[in-house]
């Protein structure tokens, strides 16, 4: 990570002198620029900036110096300032392409550049994003690819989780059934048990089956004659 650089007061109160001052501090880094004195150069933008902290120029400058450096994060800091004090320049999209680049950042490079070329076409931006294009896309591919694996993923453990619920509550309704079912055949012979039980009723069926013609003195006994309609 690059360290912090300078950005200014940005609620500095500018005059007309420290605008002329920080103008000279740029011509002087460009000069630097030009005898390739890079880190001079970087300390004049500065300079220029703590002078003219609303000036989108100096920020753009100072970050291609610092993608020169190959200090991309700095570069970025500087294109984000660039860009909130004006939106519409293409050069602080197309440096903070090129920062993206340095950085692997392909999709934040290609969305950099067509911006860029939206704002201000030219040949060299055009070319820096047909090579960061085809690399984002394959990035965006894949992602979705992990994506769509990802939701799968998720909608398989959906479709388990509901098939175990599924299978739960057939299992109770089984149980419950087999439980219903069988206090419906306990009541329906309930008194058929408690019939056989009675010492009386048994006394008079061992008379019945002994000689069947008995049964007419069991007629009145309605508990008896219901054991024997049931038991036959």
């Amino acid at each position: 990570m690059d360290d912090p650089q300078e950005m200014g007061d940005e609620y500095l109160e500018i005059t007309n002198e420290m605008i002329d001052q920080a103008n000279r501090k740029m011509e002087h880094a460009f000069a630097a620029l030009d005898e390739g004195e890079l880190q001079k150069a970087i300390d004049l933008f500065t300079d220029a900036i703590r002078l003219n902290p609303q000036f989108t120029l100096l920020y753009v400058n100072r970050a291609s110096v610092f993608v020169k450096l190959q200090k991309p994060n700095a570069a970025i800091r500087d294109c984000d300032r660039a860009c909130e004090l004006n939106p519409n320049s293409a050069q602080s999209y197309k440096w903070r392409g090129q920062a993206h680049m340095l950085l692997g950042h392909w999709e934040e490079a290609a969305q950099d550049f067509t911006m860029a070329c939206q704002l201000e076409y030219d040949e060299d931006t055009n070319d820096m994003l047909k090579n960061a294009q085809p690399r984002a896309e394959k990035i965006v591919n894949h992602r979705q690819k992990h994506e769509r694996k990802r939701e799968l993923k998720a909608l398989h453990e959906v479709l388990e989780r509901v098939k175990l619920a599924l299978e739960e509550q057939e299992r109770t309704q089984k149980e419950e059934s087999t439980w219903q079912w069988m206090i419906r055949i306990w009541w329906k012979y309930f008194d058929f048990f408690t019939t056989i039980l009675d010492p009386r009723i048994i006394i008079a069926w061992v008379d019945v089956t002994w000689n069947p013609d008995n049964i007419y003195k069991y007629r009145r006994d309605r508990k008896f004659m219901k054991f024997i309609g049931q038991y036959d």
